[in-house]
């Protein structure tokens, strides 16, 4: 799942992950993200920390009161050095390298 407001830098990233190989679930806002984490439990989330309508901290915070979500990997991307994030959630910053970003989805994937 790639959580990112920003439709091109959404768009492509799921571009690049999409011809790796891999299926992915766009999500326009943190609503959208919880939406469909309500539903469904994705091998990993791709967060943007810096949203329009909910920070990716705030999306964190959610995630981490559902009891079906925890383990769920989550990998932060954000244009800043994220300030301080819970517990050990990785983080790329953007704007990310396609290597790194497919380093990143192959190691933190479940």
């Amino acid at each position: 799942m790639v959580v990112d407001d920003d439709a091109v830098a959404r768009g492509v990233t799921q571009q690049v992950l999409e011809q790796a190989g891999y299926e992915v679930i766009p999500a326009e806002s943190g609503a959208d993200a919880l939406a469909f984490l309500a539903r469904e439990r994705p091998s990993l989330v791709l967060l943007d920390l810096k949203m329009a309508d909910m920070d990716g901290y705030e999306v964190l915070s959610m995630i981490e009161l559902q009891p079906a979500l925890q383990g769920v990997p989550i990998v932060v991307l954000s244009g800043q050095p994220p300030s301080s994030m819970p517990g050990s959630v990785p983080s790329l910053r953007k704007p990310v390298r396609m290597e790194e970003l497919l380093a990143a989805v192959r190691e933190h994937a479940a």
